[in-house]
């Protein structure tokens, strides 16, 4: 249990970094920064990460994640694997360093879905389950009429 609120306490505060990228992008504050990470490059004919992926993104989930980290710091006792959290300077820093972790896992993900041809802002679940859809219809036509192979 005690693992669980750890995680919970240190990772409550992305949310938060995560909301005000939300935010940049609904009244398009920080809109100079709202240009694509990958700076419109391709690869094999599709684009490396896609427009959605913009530096305005990472800007606002490291200084979003890095504010609430420190508005937090003084109000809230951390647990005790986490003590230099409660000073400010050193919660700053995790926040900004959390919440650019958070956007440099993403575009991994960003460059399959951009290779699968999923359009920015889908899931790749939809791509998967029309591959599936159409694995499927082939294996029917292909071992016969009345056959299905699942």
């Amino acid at each position: 249990m005690q693992d669980l609120a750890l995680m919970a306490w240190l990772f409550t505060p992305l949310f938060v970094g995560l909301a005000v990228n939300g935010l940049c992008m609904k009244y398009d504050i920080l809109r100079g920064l709202a240009r694509p990470v990958d700076g419109g490059r391709t690869w094999r004919g599709a684009p490396l990460f896609g427009a959605s992926k913009t530096w305005r993104g990472i800007a606002a989930v490291c200084g979003g994640t890095a504010l609430a980290y420190a508005i937090r710091a003084p109000l809230w006792r951390p647990p005790l694997a986490a003590a230099s959290l409660s000073q400010w300077p050193s919660a700053c820093v995790f926040g900004a360093a959390l919440g650019g972790a958070a956007m440099l896992a993403e575009l991994p993900n960003s460059f399959v879905k951009r290779r699968l041809r999923v359009a920015p802002g889908k899931t790749a679940a939809r791509a998967s389950s029309g591959f599936r859809c159409t694995r499927s219809t082939r294996s029917i036509s292909s071992s016969g009429a009345g056959s299905s192979s699942r």
